[in-house]
């Protein structure tokens, strides 16, 4: 079975750590950043994951405007979002 490629974005690095060791234990290939900025400029050089995990809010380039990215850049890249936050405003 090959592994497929998970992209995992979010400013917090102990979130981003615990997702990659989770997701790398079930046998993915996973790669991170930091900021949408990152993420952005990583689709843009290319790289093509199976799947982008995203969070909303980061500074710089937020989780809304990385997806508008990644629809434009590639449209066929799943996208799950991520957030802490839990008001019903700003999952919507």
């Amino acid at each position: 079975m090959s592994k497929r490629s998970i992209l995992v974005v979010d400013d917090d690095q102990s979130v981003r750590s615990y997702l990659s060791d989770f997701l790398s234990s079930c046998g993915y290939t996973v790669e991170s950043a930091e900021s949408g900025d990152q993420a952005v400029a990583r689709l843009g050089a290319g790289y093509v994951p199976s799947l982008i995990v995203l969070d909303i809010v980061m500074p710089g380039i937020n989780g809304i405007e990385v997806l508008e990215n990644v629809k434009r850049i590639n449209s066929t890249i799943p996208v799950i979002i991520l957030s802490a936050g839990g008001q019903t405003k700003t999952v919507v």
